[in-house]
């Protein structure tokens, strides 16, 4: 092996040592030892020492030729444009073909003598990527290499920059200044968004429309706008279960919540059903907001659906029922009719589905003309005694055996109770038609 000034130096293939026997040719670069006093060794070791094979294979080099040749530094990769077959050693000044755009930078002095140090700076990113100047005369030209993007130029930092003009991409004859965003291989530079204020987005920032823009379904004349929002309590998405909306099939992969901006026609009626396919309904919940966020409408899991948007006047629709509402359009099962539920009380309704409390359970006679009338009763059961009047009384000179209704009809003393008879008696209460008017008359009589 070689070392120089100590150090083991790996020869032109990259080799540190070399073994023996046969002889070989070896090639070591020294250039930069260059203009230096190294020393060179030529080191060689024998494992066996002088006891093996006589001593053949002691600690001995013959070097039978040892060339030194001046190294020629150039550019060694075949590859380059400025490749140098006679040079020997890379000086790093390969220049290759421009795979990229080729871009020039023309600059100009309006009086003649260079730019007077004021130079040009080209960056991207905020990084500079070439440098320059016009070091003399009116005019010269510097060719850069530059990848499709966007790019800032900055000219000036020297004296009389109202001489100086360039040409760099779209910019021609401009003045000394900062210019950014000049597009090189096509790009689209500024600032991206959406650049339509019809959109939702709209920037008024943005130099240039990125496609970004997006619109209400009212204005693209797709119907209303709706959020489907999904919700899964343990995180890992709806395992596979999914929430059908007109007739759309929605679920979360993964994660813990979902929503769907969707366009839909709330002038219609529109169904959401929640759909056990998968596992962990549990987990699950939803809801649909319209534009504004209101909940339409929402659901858990099983057996969760239903419909929203313009579904119709729901309430009852069959005239017969006690809550019909004219103005439904959707029977929603709502009706009922009242009555009286009771099957004990005397009115009882069996085509009643609702008590309205107007049962009546008292029952008894309620005909007021009966003699066993019952004011508190409100169901009548039969049991009313028609009244016959007359004197009850046995003992009364006209009581009637037929009567139960006492009228006060009783007399018990007969006798004439006409005042202007002879025979008039006061406790007569029964005129017996004995009157008479002639025994009580004396002397003359006068007879009209």
């Amino acid at each position: 092996r070689v070392l120089v000034d100590g150090v083991v130096l790996a020869d032109a293939n990259g080799n540190l040592d070399h073994s023996a026997p046969g002889s070989q040719t070896l090639s070591y670069d020294l250039s930069s030892y260059a203009g230096g006093n190294p020393a060179v060794t030529l080191q060689a070791s024998c494992k066996y020492g002088d006891v093996y094979a006589g001593g053949a294979y002691n600690d001995y080099v013959w070097v039978d030729n040892l060339c030194i040749i001046q190294a020629v530094p150039g550019c060694i990769d075949p590859l380059a444009t400025n490749y140098d077959a006679s040079a020997t050693v890379d000086d790093g000044s390969c220049v290759y073909p421009c795979t990229d755009n080729v871009v020039a930078v023309n600059m100009y002095d309006s009086y003649g003598d260079g730019w007077n140090g004021n130079t040009y700076d080209v960056s991207s990113g905020g990084v500079s990527v070439a440098t320059g100047g016009l070091l003399s005369g009116a005019y010269a030209s510097d060719t850069l290499c530059l990848v499709t993007g966007c790019y800032d130029i900055t000219v000036g930092g020297g004296s009389y920059p109202s001489e100086v003009s360039f040409d760099f991409g779209s910019l021609v004859g401009a003045a000394a200044g900062s210019y950014t965003d000049i597009s090189i291989g096509g790009a689209i530079c500024g600032v991206p968004g959406c650049m339509d204020v019809n959109a939702t987005n709209y920037d008024a920032a943005a130099t240039y429309d990125d496609g970004s823009c997006t619109f209400t379904c009212a204005y693209l004349g797709l119907g209303d706008d709706i959020t489907i929002n999904l919700y899964d309590s343990w995180g890992d998405g709806w395992n596979g279960n999914t929430l059908t909306v007109d007739g759309i099939d929605y679920t979360i992969g993964n994660g813990a919540s979902e929503s769907f901006a969707v366009c839909a026609d709330l002038s219609t009626c529109i169904t959401a059903l929640y759909n056990n396919t998968g596992s962990y309904a549990s987990e699950n919940s939803w809801d649909i907001t319209d534009a504004s966020g209101t909940v339409l409408i929402s659901g858990g899991n099983i057996g969760s659906g239903g419909d929203f948007g313009n579904c119709g006047t729901p309430g009852c629709t069959d005239t017969t029922a006690s809550n019909y509402d004219p103005l439904a359009t959707i029977d929603d099962g709502s009706c009922y009719w009242s009555g009286c539920t009771d099957t004990l009380a005397c009115n009882y309704d069996s085509t009643a589905t609702a008590d309205d409390g107007s049962c009546n359970t008292a029952y008894g006679c309620t005909d007021v003309t009966s003699t066993n009338y019952d004011s508190t009763a409100t169901c009548d059961d039969g049991s009313c005694i028609a009244a016959v009047y007359g004197c009850t009384d046995a003992t009364a000179l006209n009581f009637f055996a037929g009567a139960n209704f006492d009228d006060g009809t009783c007399v018990y003393v007969a006798g004439c109770t006409d005042v202007t008879a002879c025979n008039y008696d006061p406790l007569a209460d029964f005129d017996d038609g004995s009157c008479e008017w002639t025994s009580c008359v004396t002397g003359c009589s006068f007879d009209p």
